[in-house]
């Protein structure tokens, strides 16, 4: 009888045994779910913010494009002003002529 009771004994160790392997494993899927949750998260912020990055990084970029083409124009008007005024008074014969007329077409455009 002493055999039998080691028997049962061994086999309630045994089944508390692998109900603690069961519980450690479901704690342990418990804790990947989390974590995968976690890090989910962690990359969809992170693809928010890249995706704001670039929006923020075109528009300074095309802003920069518009100084620059502003910069340059207002450089130029007061030059182009004074050859008009010269072409106005005929000061102005020649390729210096065409090459104003070219250029007034090419602000038209």
């Amino acid at each position: 009888m002493s055999q039998s009771n080691e028997s049962t004994e061994l086999q309630e160790e045994l089944t508390e045994e692998l109900q603690n392997v069961a519980e450690s494993e479901a704690a342990a899927a418990e804790v990947v779910e989390d974590l995968s949750a976690v890090l989910t998260a962690d990359l969809q912020r992170l693809q928010a913010e890249y995706a704001n990055y670039r929006k923020r990084v075109d528009r300074d970029r095309a802003l920069a494009h518009d100084i620059s083409i502003a910069t340059v124009l207002s450089e130029f008007l007061p030059v182009l002003d004074d050859l008009d005024r010269a072409n106005e008074h005929g000061e102005l014969t020649g390729a210096l002529k065409r090459s104003l007329i070219k250029f007034n077409q090419s602000l038209q455009n």
